[in-house]
């Protein structure tokens, strides 16, 4: 998905879609109770967008001794 912010629009993937809300997993922090459109585009150049407010955000680590630890960042957003 594609999100636009008042400081401009990145990429995300977008996770456990409803219609009340989504989860994206982002790169940077969404700014927390802030509105912003979210694009959701197809294979055929399809485009929908929602506008929605930013409710929580989680910054998830993963990995194990063996292995160097990864991380992603992610936010809730409630459809308006």
């Amino acid at each position: 998905v594609y999100l636009t912010t008042a400081d401009g629009m990145t990429r995300g993937i977008a996770r456990n879609i409803s219609s009340s809300g989504l989860f994206v997993e982002t790169r940077d922090a969404l700014p927390l109770g802030g509105k912003i459109k979210v694009t959701f585009t197809s294979d055929d150049g399809t485009e929908m967008t929602a506008l929605c407010e930013v409710r929580y955000q989680v910054a998830l680590n993963y990995g194990n001794e063996e292995e160097e630890i990864s991380g992603t960042r992610g936010a809730g957003l409630r459809i308006i």
